[in-house]
């Protein structure tokens, strides 16, 4: 898709999974990705990327809480680990 006035190719890219997929989810180590992303090869441990396993496709969190702030993503779900579901808006930037 084509980049949005005044968002990052990173923000931009997020906002299109995002909607393509309805949501972005927290995986364990702070990597913002699609629900069912393939991972890269490597093990878990206790719940903790190891061996470099990471989604195949991800954001940080700072991403994330830019389209947050901008009212393109919302907080759906959260845990005493923090944020771990955002889902789309519906506003987009003009």
């Amino acid at each position: 898709m084509s980049i949005t006035k005044h968002l990052s190719q990173a923000q931009q890219t997020a906002l299109d999974h995002a909607l393509k997929h309805g949501r972005l989810v927290r995986w364990p180590g702070g990597f913002w990705t699609y629900p069912d992303c393939e991972a890269t090869e490597g093990e878990w441990v206790e719940g903790q990327a190891k061996a470099g396993r990471s989604p195949k496709w991800f954001v940080g969190v700072q991403t994330i809480m830019n389209l947050v702030d901008r009212g393109m993503l919302e907080i759906s779900r959260s845990s005493k680990i923090g944020l771990v579901e955002v889902k789309p808006t519906g506003v987009l930037p003009s």
